[in-house]
């Protein structure tokens, strides 16, 4: 399976915002890639969190994200926003954004797109991540959606 991950430069759009992108080859269908997008509990293993919410269009949707200190449990954070569009085998979109304000990714400022594409002998995940407010941003999603493509725990064998 090829872990190389190709990222695009930063997008600078005229609302002075800016988009990323980054996307991986995978040696499975797009049903198959679907079937963990599209999945809660997949979905949560793949993006390394917790999810509460439902995968549907319309629907809130969280990710938890938590860190261990010995024995005790934290949250280290929370972000998401709602369920956009869901097609599929092709798509899952959803807005994003931070629960802390002091953050400054307002909650569900921000718009994530997961494309699945097939091509020969698989197919091709493509994150688009639209409206960061600020280059740091942009470097800083970058590094967190190449590290779920590149290093996640999910098995994606047809």
């Amino acid at each position: 399976m090829n872990k190389i991950v190709s990222i695009k430069e930063f997008q600078k759009t005229e609302k002075g915002t800016f988009t990323i992108e980054m996307s991986r080859f995978i040696e499975a269908s797009p049903t198959t890639i679907w079937q963990i997008f599209s999945n809660k509990a997949t979905l949560a293993e793949f993006m390394e969190c917790e999810i509460e919410g439902d995968l549907e269009i319309g629907a809130a949707i969280k990710f938890i994200w938590r860190e261990f200190e010995g024995d005790k449990d934290k949250c280290s954070g929370i972000n998401g926003g709602h369920i956009v569009n869901m097609i599929p085998g092709t798509l899952l979109s959803f807005t994003w954004g931070d629960e802390n304000p002091a953050r400054g990714l307002p909650w569900g400022s921000t718009l994530v797109e997961f494309k699945i594409e097939a091509e020969r002998n698989g197919s091709r995940v493509t994150i688009i991540h639209y409206d960061l407010p600020s280059e740091e941003e942009a470097h800083n999603h970058t590094g967190g959606w190449t590290m779920f493509l590149e290093k996640n725990t999910v098995s994606w064998t047809n």
